[in-house]
């Protein structure tokens, strides 16, 4: 088992054992930077939860496998945010080159994180988009299903427009997955499928991005993870510990995911998407290629915004001005979420770097700095997200506001 996942070594050491001794807890939380295998990580675990011989390989012949590793098991459900596009036109681009069954795999098992999003027993929306998106369900399904392992694989150019009418189709359905929340209606009908009886199988909840999840809906979450049904495990994923609320984060096994190193990353391009140029330093660079973002490009941008909150002698600098390049790509939205990633991480790097002095020195900024720098950030963020206000507006109150912490 775990024989996909590289890198985390420790994490995947702690969860081989806890699972030997019977010991997973029902509720768990898998944290750390986006694109470090916490999802790939809660796919495995559910596989080894639901399997005949529970401890089996990644091969395993099993009948709850063999739908497992097409995420087609009817008691593994998924929920929340994801890059599904980008995922998804890595995954046909890796299929079409090599023509490997791997390859099979990882486009199968990139549309299926969106197509399961849907499942009728989870799904929350009117009549109109229900018909909607269960047509487009069907038809991504059908596609699919030319790639399934069992078939022959369709000849070159039949399989180009196979993988084109799925990438077209998975755009215009991620559109009907909230970007930064989890509807309140679909976590109600998510703690109904969990009372529903099951044959002997365990059922498995996973949530992605959890700290994204807006009150109403983290309440009701709270009920279910309180006193979770017989039988049903819940994984919740996030980028930041501290952005789970602490009523949540208490009823919680956390397990932390750290950034691969350059061999790991290395690797992953190699063996799982076969890229032969090496000029990605780390996944995240690989994935913002996929969207033409210079993920270079956005550090600078990230540092840039840093250094100006600290430079304490131009307070009347212009961020917007300095931060054009910010609003030249058409996916303002998205950039903005990618922007807050890599601000976060870049203020995190200066405390590392800066930890020894300023433990011994009366300095500005301080570790108080940091908390308060972070809480602003946050909270600035969830009110983006809920007032849908415009990047540029936000970009410039965040900064006066750090700017004013000094």
């Amino acid at each position: 088992m775990f024989e996909n996942i590289i890198g985390n070594k420790t994490t995947i050491s702690i969860l081989k054992q806890e699972l030997k001794r019977g010991i997973f807890p029902r509720a768990s939380l898998f944290y750390g930077s986006p694109y470090t295998g916490k999802l790939s990580t809660a796919l495995e675990m559910a596989r080894v939860l639901v399997c005949e011989h529970k401890k089996a390989a990644w091969n395993c012949g099993c009948y709850q496998c063999n739908l497992n590793r097409e995420l087609l098991h009817p008691y593994v459900t998924l929920l929340g945010s994801r890059y599904f596009t980008i995922e998804i036109a890595a995954s046909a681009d890796v299929l079409y080159r090599t023509r490997k069954q791997a390859s099979r795999y990882l486009l199968l098992r990139a549309a299926r994180k969106l197509t399961r999003r849907f499942d009728p027993s989870i799904w929350e929306a009117d009549e109109s988009t229900k018909k909607k998106v269960s047509d487009l369900v069907f038809e991504v399904e059908e596609l699919l299903g030319n790639l399934a392992p069992q078939n022959a694989l369709p000849a070159e150019k039949e399989l180009a427009g196979i993988i084109s009418s799925i990438i077209d189709l998975t755009a215009k359905l991620s559109s009907y997955v909230s970007a930064d929340n989890i509807p309140i209606g679909q976590v109600r009908k998510l703690i109904q499928w969990t009372h529903l009886s099951t044959p002997n199988s365990p059922k498995i909840i996973i949530i992605e991005n959890a700290d994204n999840m807006l009150e109403s809906s983290r309440n009701s979450l709270l009920k279910l993870l309180e006193e979770p049904p017989p039988g049903v495990y819940i994984m919740l994923t996030a980028t930041r510990l501290t952005q789970i609320i602490p009523t949540i984060r208490s009823r919680l096994r956390h397990y932390r995911f750290i950034e691969r190193n350059a061999e790991q990353v290395k690797e992953i391009l190699t063996r799982i998407f076969h890229e032969e140029s090496l000029d990605f330093s780390s996944l995240k660079s690989y994935f913002l290629a996929w969207q033409d973002i210079n993920a270079a490009s956005l550090a600078n941008m990230a540092n840039t915004f840093f250094q100006k909150v600290l430079d304490r002698n131009d307070p009347s600098v212009d961020i917007l001005n300095e931060m054009q390049e910010l609003f030249s790509y058409e996916s303002q939205k998205n950039l903005i979420t990618l922007f807050i990633q890599e601000l976060l991480r870049v203020l995190n790097e200066y405390f590392r770097n800066h930890m020894d002095s300023l433990q011994t020195q009366q300095q500005v900024p301080s570790i108080t700095h940091l908390e308060n720098w972070i809480k602003i950030i946050g909270r600035r963020y969830r009110e983006q997200k809920t007032l849908n206000l415009q990047s540029k507006l936000f970009i410039q109150n965040l900064f006066y506001q750090m700017k004013a912490v000094l």
